[in-house]
């Protein structure tokens, strides 16, 4: 049960990592990791009722924190600041318990 929530919106942090060099490979794989863990907790990913959104990020260079990163032209979504403000409790009623 997400409590209203449609969207989840997951940061894939540290692709500035030397070992990872802004490999989308690396990001893919992360993903797909996640992926997984969500359907063993019940949920899909790709629902009607509720998506997760992935953003490639780096925290220590800021790239696709707010805005769009020149090491990652692979990636053309929103940046984590953009995907956060789309993500909208639609349902979610703070008068009702839990």
């Amino acid at each position: 049960y997400t409590l209203g929530l449609r969207r989840l919106v997951v940061c894939v942090n540290k692709l500035d990592e030397d070992s990872v060099d802004y490999s989308e490979e690396h990001f893919e794989h992360a993903c797909a990791v996640v992926r997984k863990s969500l359907q063993v907790a019940g949920l899909k990913c790709h629902d009607v009722f509720f998506d997760v959104h992935f953003v490639p990020t780096s925290g220590s260079t800021g790239d696709n924190i707010t805005s769009r990163a020149d090491n990652m032209p692979w990636y053309c979504g929103p940046t984590l600041i953009e995907a956060l403000d789309d993500a909208v409790a639609l349902h979610f009623k703070p008068e009702r318990p839990l």
